[in-house]
């Protein structure tokens, strides 16, 4: 159920970059919404079925780690925003997928190659984006270490930068 789910959710995701943005004309723009509404009905079905289930396993008491495990589905766990198409996108630093996301994503890269491929181009997607992170700190460091110079007597007998800056990391991790 849930697989369905993610798969209507990768599908609406892919029209809206590649069908609905590009469209030329408004017969276009008007089939790909035609698009984009079908999927809708299948992601409006599949949650339905994924609540009943949700409801059925409480009343009949699952255990704890198959709650943690299968969590209500939110209505804003529905939507496909910009993190899902396209994590780098100004202004979503922070977003993060639903917690569906994450579950079994071994067996849908097994069972379909366009879910394993947008798996891929979303793992690519979230590690250059944490590699742009490591830049930007490290060029900070050299900014601030270049700003603020350490007389050589004061690194010579290892004390902390701290001393003279609200920054909380002593010189030694700035010069790593």
């Amino acid at each position: 159920c849930l697989h369905h789910l993610r798969m209507a959710l990768a599908k609406k995701s892919v029209l809206f970059g590649t069908e609905l943005w590009h469209a030329s004309s408004q017969t276009h723009t008007t089939w790909a919404w035609g698009k984009i509404n079908a999927i809708e009905l299948t992601v409006k079905n599949h949650a339905a079925v994924y609540r009943a289930c949700h409801r059925a396993m409480i009343s009949l008491k699952a255990d704890e780690d198959t709650l943690v495990r299968y969590r209500v589905l939110e209505k804003e766990h529905l939507k496909v925003s910009t993190p899902v198409s396209d994590p780098n996108a100004q202004g979503h630093r922070d977003s993060t997928l639903a917690w569906f996301w994450t579950m079994d994503v071994q067996r849908d890269a097994e069972l379909n190659d366009w879910m394993s491929e947008f798996y891929r181009g979303h793992w690519l997607r979230t590690k250059a984006l944490k590699d742009r992170w490591e830049e930007e700190v490290e060029h900070l460091r050299v900014t601030y270490c270049l700003a603020h110079p350490i007389p050589a007597g004061q690194l010579s007998l290892g004390l902390s930068h701290s001393y003279r800056s609200p920054l909380p990391w002593p010189i030694q991790h700035l010069q790593a």
